[in-house]
């Protein structure tokens, strides 16, 4: 995660501008312009961007921002019938696994 801040103080408070930014390689591909070619990331990106005031000992919690992740793994039973080229249609089935967990981020203001 990359996280913009910027602090302020204002009289008796402390003024946060915040924009994390949560980036994710989902594959890498083959560009190729003319006669040469490179291997090139495609990335997600997923922000927010938010202004919050906090006076001493005052919290903020942000969240919002998810990250997923999908497993390409072959399921099925039995173990070895899956991995037989013909038989595969049979006994597996194409991937179903997406993780998702939630980036969250606590700020705390103290003097």
């Amino acid at each position: 995660m990359i996280l913009h801040l910027t602090a302020r103080i204002v009289r008796d408070e402390v003024v946060l501008n915040l924009a994390p930014i949560l980036s994710q390689v989902r594959e890498i591909r083959k560009v190729t312009s003319g006669t040469t070619s490179v291997q090139a990331p495609r990335v997600d990106n997923r922000a927010l961007q938010t202004t919050v005031r906090l006076r001493n000992g005052e919290r903020v919690v942000l969240g919002g921002l998810i990250s997923s992740q999908e497993r390409a793994e072959r399921q099925g039973l039995p173990l070895l019938l899956k991995h037989v080229p013909i038989l595969d249609w049979l006994f597996g089935r194409p991937p179903a696994l997406t993780r998702r967990w939630p980036a969250v981020e606590r700020f705390v203001v103290t003097s």
